[in-house]
Order: C-alpha cells, then structure tokens, then sequence
C-alpha cells in the first residue's frame, strides 16, 4: 500500500494517519518512511529568503544574510558550496560539518570580544563529501 499522507504515530508496529474517512491505523511489520526534503515550515515564517524546498538561504558563514548573529544549519538551511557550485546536501554530514563551524565561529568571536578586540573576520563554510554508506540490517 502506498500512502501519501502525514503519519501521527509511527511505531514498531505500524503506524497511524488521517485518511478522508478520519483516523487510520496501518499494522505492518516492516514500516519504511521515503519522502522528499523540504525545510521546516519555522524558516517560511522567518521573512527571508527561501528556496523552493523551503529552506533559508545563508551565506557563506551560514548566517542570514542581513542577521549576522543568526546561523541556520542542516536541513533547514540552502547553502551553495562556493569551491563545487552545489548545494550542501541534506545529509547527516552537513548539520555535523555545519554545526561545528558554527561552534567555532560564535567561540572565537565570544573569545575576541572578552580580550576587547574586534571580532575576527568569518570564515566560509566549505562542505567536505565523506561518502555515502547505508546499513541495512535483516
């Protein structure tokens, strides 16, 4: 059965939906979720620029362009790598990469700030491929 709707409740027994009818319960012994990426519906609400999956386009130091001190990582965020041209993708490996950036990024202006000196210049984001490697487990 193919469904296209929103789950409610997911478990290690099926799961459960809204269908026309009203609420549905689906029992199956194997669930398996596929969908396409969109962003949440938080970065549509933010008034900035979004892409048509809706996520929040950032720069090249992953804030909003115009919010300096507001960061947007994983998939929420639209970041077009500067050294390939593509977009950073909705993988496990952009929200870790991108957060730590971040991470270093906030740290060294928080540090510069406590010493009274200008904040240092932000680095670019630059998202490095790790390769791809699913786990199936009969």
């Amino acid at each position: 059965m193919i469904l296209n709707a929103r789950a409610t409740d997911v478990d290690e027994k099926g799961l459960a939906t809204e269908s026309p009818e009203g609420p549905l319960r689906i029992d199956a012994n194997n669930v398996i979720w596929a969908t396409g990426v969109k962003g949440s519906r938080l970065g549509q609400t933010l008034g900035v620029e979004v892409d048509p999956s809706g996520r929040v386009v950032v720069g090249e130091d992953l804030a909003i362009p115009g919010y300096p001190n507001v960061f947007v990582i994983g998939n929420l965020a639209h970041r077009t790598d500067t050294k390939t041209g593509q977009p950073v993708p909705a993988v496990a490996q952009g929200p870790i990469q991108g957060g730590r950036f971040v991470g270093e990024t906030i740290a060294a202006e928080i540090d510069a700030l406590g010493k009274g000196q200008a904040a240092p210049e932000r680095k670019t984001f630059h998202y490095k491929d790790r390769g791809t490697m699913a786990i199936v487990i009969s």
